[in-house]
């Protein structure tokens, strides 16, 4: 399968494939307060409306993902995390345009995902991507903690 570099000593990146599932759901494990399960990981991978990309360390192992779930010409970013060593190296952004560009070239019009309003990080990196604040889901987490809804044109 072909992998790409992000650029000058960014990770290398590939589509995400089925067998990733078990390094996707450890990194959501150990990064994300509400992470999947190996099997819905898997179920989502072999989804064919499913798209994502992967990020691989020198070694090509699984550092970071990004999934998304595409219908019509909409893209919704279901879910996207970095293992820790490998935060603040901008993986997760090269993971975001590779799905982005990836769905603009194949028709995609329109993105939207759903942030915890405390994830700072996350907002910080959707906003320096072009999202914009679209709506809120009021206690949309398990904690009782709302979503932003956030979207950008592509």
């Amino acid at each position: 399968m072909p992998t790409r570099s992000s650029g000058a000593g960014g990770p290398r990146l590939r589509p995400a494939r089925t067998a990733d599932a078990a390094a996707v759901a450890s990194i959501a494990a150990a990064t994300l307060p509400e992470a999947w399960s190996r099997a819905a990981f898997a179920q989502t991978l072999a989804t064919p409306s499913s798209v994502g990309w992967v990020a691989l360390d020198p070694r090509a192992r699984v550092i970071g993902y990004v999934l998304g779930r595409r219908a019509a010409d909409e893209l919704e970013i279901t879910s996207i995390a970095v293992e820790g060593r490998a935060q603040g190296q901008g993986v997760g952004r090269a993971l975001l345009d590779a799905l982005l560009e990836q769905q603009r070239q194949q028709g995609a019009r329109a993105v939207f995902l759903e942030v915890r309003g405390s994830n700072d990080a996350a907002r910080g990196l959707y906003a320096a991507a072009g999202f914009a604040r679209r709506g809120e889901r009021a206690a949309y987490y398990r904690d009782g903690e709302s979503a932003l809804v956030l979207g950008r044109a592509l």
